[in-house]
C-alpha cells in the first residue's frame, strides 16, 4: 500500500476552558464537545522525507504545525524512520 486516506470529523465546542499549564507548554483544557457533519480528507503517502501540504489552507505547512510535530511524534515513538 503506497497511500492511505481517512476522513478526520470536525468537533464543534460548546465550553471551552483553560484549567492548567502541561508539561512541554500545551494548556489542560475542560471542554464540552459536538461532533458534526464536517470533516478534513487527510490523505498519507510513502515518501522519503516529510512533507506537508495544505491545498487552500492559510496555515503554514512547516514544523511549527501542529501535523507536522504529530507525524515527528509518531515515528519516533515507533521508531520508524519514514517520510510520508
Amino acid at each position: 500500500m503506497k497511500q492511505v486516506t481517512v476522513l478526520a470529523p470536525a468537533k464543534l465546542n460548546l465550553t471551552l476552558d483553560v484549567v492548567g499549564l502541561l508539561p512541554g507548554g500545551y494548556h489542560a483544557l475542560d471542554m464540552i464537545m459536538q461532533a458534526i457533519t464536517l470533516h478534513e480528507r487527510v490523505t498519507l503517502r510513502k515518501s522519503r522525507d516529510l512533507i506537508l501540504r495544505l491545498p487552500g489552507s492559510r496555515v503554514p505547512p512547516n514544523e511549527k504545525n501542529t501535523a507536522w510535530k504529530a507525524a515527528l511524534a509518531f515515528f519516533h515513538y515507533t521508531g520508524l524512520l519514514a517520510g510520508v
